[in-house]
């Protein structure tokens, strides 16, 4: 009993001295206060480190008997240790054969993989449910323990797989696990479970250090190159709704029901970014949102060759060539082909980054104007780039002015 009450003081000194800033209305109807798991449990979720799942007939459920596999694992361990995001996700997950950008949880498996916490086997990740023995060796790599041979552990080994029982052994001697006599290395393991071993090894080297993190900046301007729209709204249309909006799915031109799975990864791993297909989604329960971003289609604009340009001094002139004497060439054949081709009506489109400016909109205005598919237009704009000329069209020239970064074309009308 005594101890009882100690453990309780303990974790509501926790709750309330670090964070406590996570609305009530997130707490489990499926996690009973009398569970040996409970406190890890409330601890993570009162912190916004692990969310989880509208009930079919209301309430916040976290599912703690069903069994936990590694991508929920990955994502987990992402918010909890605060690990970076990785610009190069792609090529990270490329590298296995059962992985791929359609995962929603791609985010936080190329962090956890490019951080050594999971290595796969055989070039497959294997997303299939962790085993005791499999998840002390994560927990193992994730906070870098090692052994202590100061403290060694009578502890019986011989059903653990030789690959993990040097984990399993750290576990025992940092007291993560206390099964020294049969460890059950091959029972699988539930998500109660395992937030029950996690938070123990939090508590190793301190929870505050884990609990106290940046929320993500879901108020920044919209990037409007990279993202068409943004659509904040109030979680409670997802987790008490039977649908959120529809507008989302018809500006995405994802299905409602894609755009329902995506919200639910973002309110089962908060504070986490959630990707799908052009969709990104977060879910702060401490601010009480559900973010959706909705990306535009960068395909055509990255093959310009000023995608990463963000000024003049970015732009390579053509070979041998000074700005004076590309310009001098350039107003002498504008002038002769627009007399030549009886072309007046002047247009231009800036193609160098710049903050607020979408030049998804500038290539969709030329293509439209030229009647030109993308890749011809992009063709032919890299060519004026690449070579200084003016492009004559016939019924329509173009030229890449290196001063001013702008594309200009001038048409009949």
């Amino acid at each position: 009993m005594g101890k009882s009450i100690v453990s309780l003081c303990i974790m509501l000194v926790v709750l309330f001295s670090f964070s406590g800033v996570v609305n009530a209305k997130y707490q489990y109807s499926d996690v009973n206060t009398s569970s040996s798991h409970y406190e890890g449990i409330e601890v993570l979720r009162e912190n916004g480190l692990i969310g989880g799942y509208r009930g079919e007939k209301g309430g916040f459920l976290f599912k703690p008997n069903d069994y936990i596999n590694r991508s929920e694992v990955a994502a987990i361990f992402y918010r909890v240790l605060g690990l970076p995001e990785q610009d190069n996700y792609e090529e990270i997950i490329s590298e296995f054969k059962d992985l791929d950008v359609t995962n929603p949880l791609v985010i936080p498996l190329a962090a956890t993989i490019e951080n050594g916490i999971f290595t796969g086997e055989n070039g497959y990740f294997n997303d299939s449910e962790l085993n005791r023995e499999q998840m002390a060796t994560t927990i193992v790599r994730a906070f870098g323990f090692t052994s202590n041979s100061n403290n060694e552990v009578k502890l019986n080994l011989s059903n653990v797989s030789p690959s993990h029982q040097a984990s399993v052994k750290i576990l025992s001697q940092l007291g993560i696990t206390t099964k020294v006599d049969d460890f059950r290395p091959k029972e699988k393991v539930t998500r109660a479970q395992f937030i029950t071993f996690l938070y123990r090894a939090m508590k190793i080297g301190g929870v505050e250090q884990y609990i106290k993190y940046e929320l993500p900046d879901i108020d920044i301007p919209i990037d409007k190159e990279k993202y068409q729209s943004v659509q904040i709204l109030h979680d409670s249309i997802y987790i008490y709704a039977n649908e959120i909006s529809n507008g989302i799915a018809k500006n995405s031109g994802l299905q409602q029901k894609e755009v329902e799975m995506v919200a639910s990864y973002a309110v089962a791993f908060p504070n986490t970014t959630i990707i799908y297909k052009n969709l990104k989604s977060i879910h702060v329960p401490q601010k009480d949102v559900l973010s959706f971003w909705i990306a535009n289609d960068l395909t055509y604009l990255k093959k310009l060759k000023t995608f990463d340009y963000k000024s003049t001094d970015d732009i390579v002139l053509p070979q041998g060539k000074t700005l004076l004497e590309v310009e001098n060439d350039q107003e002498r054949k504008v002038n002769m082909l627009r007399k030549q081709n009886a072309l007046s009506h002047v247009r231009g489109s800036h193609l160098l980054y710049r903050e607020g400016y979408d030049r998804n909109v500038a290539l969709k205005s030329m293509s439209t104007t030229l009647d030109m598919p993308y890749d011809e237009l992009i063709s032919i704009i890299n060519y004026t780039i690449q070579t200084g000329d003016v492009y004559d069209g016939k019924y329509f020239i173009t030229y890449f002015d290196f001063d001013l970064g702008t594309q200009w074309y001038i048409t009949k009308d």
